[in-house]
């Protein structure tokens, strides 16, 4: 009777170390395919989140460089007439320095594909807020602009130097100081997205 009953025992202890062993084998493999998908999806998104940088700082620098051509021409214009204004009596406004309103060509495609795929949820803070303060500056530069409005403002100064100029002239200082805004503002993203790459590849050696 003893001995059934240690066979009992020991079956059940053997089953018990059988179950055991299998159970946590099972959650090993388990464990492991956790970490390997959480591993996959981790690289998935430096993947995204290098690619949505490279995307936007060729998208930015090359508005920055349209915003660097028209902050010159729109500063010499100012200055150009304030100048004028400040003589007495009536002048006449060299219609060889009007281009234009001469707007900056911004886009902002990337930055629309991005938001939209919710991919700049994915960049770290502060870049997303900053790439939004930039869009909306890019926006203010936009709605000031109105192509067909150029060949009015070109009759306007001829006819009606002095006043015309001085409208001009504050629609021009709006413009300047946005376009510094806007170029201070990208340097600070460029010098972001720098900086983000570099830690992004001591990360990876």
């Amino acid at each position: 009777m003893k001995r059934i009953y240690a066979w009992i025992v020991w079956f059940f202890v053997l089953t018990a170390a059988v179950t055991s062993g299998v159970y946590l084998g099972m959650k090993a493999v388990e464990n492991d395919k956790i970490t390997s998908a959480a591993l996959k999806k981790e690289r998935a998104q430096k993947k995204v989140v290098k690619n949505a940088k490279a995307q936007l700082l060729q998208e930015l620098q090359t508005n920055a460089g349209q915003l660097g051509l028209s902050y010159d021409y729109h500063q010499v214009m100012k200055d150009t007439l304030s100048q004028l204004l400040q003589q007495k009596e009536q002048f006449n406004f060299p219609a060889q320095l009007w281009k234009g309103m001469f707007a900056p060509v911004l886009r902002s495609a990337q930055y629309h594909r991005l938001a939209a795929t919710q991919q700049l949820a994915l960049l770290a803070s502060p870049l997303p807020e900053k790439l939004a303060t930039v869009h909306d500056l890019q926006q203010q530069l936009t709605r000031l602009s109105a192509p067909a409005t150029d060949y009015w403002w070109q009759q306007e100064l001829n006819a009606r130097p002095n006043t015309t100029a001085k409208a001009l002239l504050t629609l021009l200082t709006r413009y300047c100081v946005l376009e510094q805004k806007l170029d201070k503002l990208y340097g600070e993203v460029f010098v972001y997205i720098q900086a983000s790459k570099q830690t992004t590849t001591k990360k990876g050696k």
